[in-house]
């Protein structure tokens, strides 16, 4: 799989995870060349009881806050993003509305937001807007959720099955773990009882291995247990700091959809989790290479 990433979109919110949200899109951005726009939203929500004196008047007042955020913004850009090449917007409107405008405009290879921060951004990643959000966007989207370490990504895990959604997962998980020199984790989770794990992690090695998924840091991994306590327990396990998964397309209606795993793992993981939906990158042939394996 190829993964080019020349336009990353960073949405903030100006509360205290606003760099840690830049800090990952520089991570990304100097991987690979990129370009970053940040956006924030500033919103009019008046009371329906305000006169048109009222209106007028937090309207000018609005426009004068939207000035010195953007003086901020471009500070705040500035002092973290370094020498990365990179442009602010401030828009009125809701945020979800903003991200929405600021996609279709730019048209990111990335879609970098925090998990937290203002009550109206909380919300975001907590219930339907953020499905809503997935199904409306066709790019990747890293859901902020720790500060990046000081040295980068180091190990990154992808929650595997034996489904083409979770192929293409870890397909794209091996270009970013090459591209910056990580540790891959591929984790299997086998709930059903009496099922031989042995046979699981022999299926799941040669899986990976014919699909071209294998290269010389991968550590393919079997757990019995649920999916996302396995998968939140080995990130914490082995201190990873990106977890991806993925969002499938319909086909009927094309648009996304949070398989219940995948949601779970959002709202629940203490580390950073990257979504990629279905069909997000072209497949290029890979080369093989060593691997290593687990079970538990």
């Amino acid at each position: 799989m190829s993964v080019e990433l020349k336009r990353i979109l960073a949405a903030v919110d100006m509360g205290p995870q606003s760099t840690e949200v830049l800090e990952w899109a520089r991570w990304f951005a100097m991987l690979y060349g990129a370009s970053i726009e940040v956006v924030h939203a500033i919103s009019m929500d008046l009371p329906p009881y305000f006169t048109e004196t009222q209106v007028a008047a937090f309207a000018a007042g609005l426009k004068k806050e939207r000035v010195g955020l953007d003086r901020r913004l471009k500070r705040l850009a500035a002092d973290v993003l370094e020498k990365v090449p990179f442009e602010v917007t401030v828009v009125e409107g809701t945020a979800i509305e903003v991200i929405h405008a600021a996609v279709q405009r730019v048209r990111p290879d990335l879609l970098v937001i925090g998990s937290h921060g203002h009550a109206l951004w909380r919300r975001l990643f907590l219930g339907s807007v953020a499905e809503n959000l997935f199904r409306d966007t066709s790019c990747p989207t890293l859901i902020v959720k720790a500060k990046l370490p000081h040295d980068g990504v180091q190990r990154i895990l992808c929650p595997v099955n034996f489904s083409e959604l979770a192929l293409e997962c870890s397909r794209y998980s091996k270009a970013v773990a090459e591209k910056s020199g990580a540790d891959l984790f591929l984790l299997q989770a086998v709930e059903e009882s009496g099922v031989d794990v042995d046979s699981i992690r022999d299926r799941l090695c040669q899986w990976h291995r014919e699909a071209g998924v294998a290269h010389p840091r991968v550590v393919e991994i079997v757990r019995r247990g649920h999916p996302v306590e396995e998968a939140i327990a080995e990130g914490q396990r082995h201190a990873i700091s990106l977890i991806v998964v993925g969002a499938a397309r319909r086909t009927l209606l094309g648009s996304l959809v949070i398989g219940r795993t995948t949601e779970q793992i959002v709202r629940l993981s203490p580390i950073s989790v990257l979504v990629v939906p279905a069909g997000a990158t072209a497949i290029v042939p890979a080369h093989p290479a060593e691997h290593r394996s687990q079970t538990a």
